[in-house]
């Protein structure tokens, strides 16, 4: 009755529908390269931590790379230099620990007061939008305000794009990866999530009605003051995350995975 109330049924059959397409036009191992390169990547990474990033990542949450780790990072992802990306290695290697994290708030600053020249994802950034799809279109550094309706964001992978004041209805996000995205005071409603996973996306004072997960994993992305009713989580592992004072009703989970996750002060009915 919850997945045919919350419409996590329909989901499903979405998401089931979009990889037996994926495989119709011979993509899906395509993708399944691009996949197990991704995490291979990833792990890499993690295992080339020091201490000091370690215990940074332990207790903040986040940590910068070195430069050798992010050539590398660069170089699999086909870039060869740097400065196509806008990024002096040169400059950013000189730079010691407390200017780095200087230098990033002062990016954020910036960012925030729409001054960086990044492409921004526009589409959604007035204060109503309408039937506005965002469909192919990676973006990234785009913080996204406004009320936005019948707005579905479809392959469309985003990273630092937070949600502020962006409250959605009917605006399901599909195939659509995102990285540092975090939620906040963005309530969505009929807004499912199937087959997009989140990294570091807490979700602060952000309720959600009828939104179920499918096929979506969730890692570092806490919920924090967020009530949610008849959401789902259906094949949706989560990680280093959990739940503090956000009550759920009618919102069980199928076939889903958690590890290192906390309930703090977050009661549930029928979940």
């Amino acid at each position: 009755m919850v997945m045919d109330v919350s419409g996590a049924k329909e989901a499903v059959e979405m998401g089931l529908d979009v990889l037996g397409h994926m495989n119709f036009f011979g993509i899906e191992g395509e993708l399944f390269e691009v996949t197990k390169r991704m995490d291979d990547l990833f792990s890499w990474l993690e295992r080339s931590f020091n201490k000091i990033q370690n215990k940074e990542i332990n207790q903040k949450g986040f940590t910068f790379l070195e430069v050798k780790q992010l050539k590398k990072l660069l170089n699999e992802h086909g870039v060869k230099d740097a400065n196509e990306v806008d990024f002096d290695l040169e400059e950013y290697g000189r730079l010691r620990g407390r200017e780095r994290e200087e230098a990033l708030w002062k990016r954020l600053e910036h960012i925030a007061k729409n001054n960086t020249s990044v492409q921004r994802r526009t589409k959604r950034t007035l204060p109503i939008s309408v039937l506005n799809p965002v469909v192919l279109a990676p973006y990234m550094f785009s913080p996204v305000v406004g009320l936005s309706v019948l707005g579905p964001v479809v392959l469309s992978p985003n990273i630092f794009s937070p949600l502020l004041l962006n409250p959605s209805v009917l605006g399901p996000f599909v195939l659509s990866p995102a990285v540092a995205m975090p939620f906040i005071l963005s309530p969505y409603l009929l807004s499912p999530y199937v087959l997009t996973p989140i990294v570091m996306a807490p979700f602060i004072l952000n309720p959600y009605v009828l939104s179920p997960n499918v096929i979506n994993p969730y890692i570092l992305s806490p919920l924090i003051l967020s009530p949610y009713v008849l959401c789902p989580d259906v094949i949706s592992p989560q990680a280093l995350g959990g739940q503090i004072l956000s009550p759920s009703v009618l919102s069980p989970s199928f076939l889903t995975q958690s590890v290192l996750m906390a309930s703090v002060l977050s009661p549930t009915f029928l979940s």
